[in-house]
């Protein structure tokens, strides 16, 4: 049996969540996280904390927190989905984008070594349940390259980059801002390597 107060809260959460998402869409950061951390509020009370419903609230919440730099706050709730995902034994596209998303945290932050693991772990994953084409595992591929750079690992960071980059040529061909962004990327390992030609 469901009160009153309690149909009121899941129909104002239901609203604010989608209002939050168009913010959100439309890059609207500030104006999306007060309303999704609201509506995480309201959901966590409500609603199992496992359920997939405040799962996806408090990962768009995650994600606005981390598109405004507050890290620590993002990183805290990026660590709260991951103990979801561990508790429902579950490995998929929505564990492997809270992974890289933490691990792109951790590289803002100078933190390569624990950015390398998750991003790792993210390859894995995508590439087991949405394949080594899909453009997730292109781009947790260009992000897990970026990191080996910054560890110094350069030949295994150009190896890397050049399969993004051929990929990329593959979807977007060569006057696409993606595949310009995948040859910036190539041509700053070979400036580490002092391969100018």
């Amino acid at each position: 049996y469901n009160s009153l107060p309690n149909r009121i809260n899941t129909t104002s959460a239901t609203l604010e969540n989608s209002l939050a998402i168009l913010y959100r869409d439309y890059d609207f950061f500030e104006e999306a996280a007060p309303l999704f951390k609201k509506v995480t509020e309201i959901r966590g009370s409500n609603l199992n904390n496992l359920s997939d419903d405040y799962l996806f609230v408090l990962l768009n919440y995650a994600y606005c927190l981390k598109q405004l730099k507050k890290y620590d706050q993002a990183e805290e709730l990026y660590l709260q989905a991951l103990k979801l995902h561990e508790s429902k034994r579950e490995e998929n596209a929505t564990s492997a984008n809270t992974l890289n998303n933490l691990a792109e945290i951790y590289s803002e932050q100078g933190n390569h070594t624990a950015a390398e693991e998750l991003f790792e772990d993210s390859r894995r994953i995508y590439k087991k349940e949405i394949g080594p084409e899909s453009l997730e595992y292109i781009n947790v591929n260009s992000n897990y390259g970026q990191t080996l750079q910054n560890l110094g690992r350069f030949d295994q960071a150009l190896s890397i980059l050049k399969e993004v980059q051929n990929k990329k040529l593959l979807l977007y061909g060569t006057d696409h801002i993606e595949y310009a962004t995948s040859t910036i990327l190539l041509a700053s390992i070979y400036q580490d390597l002092d391969q100018y030609e």
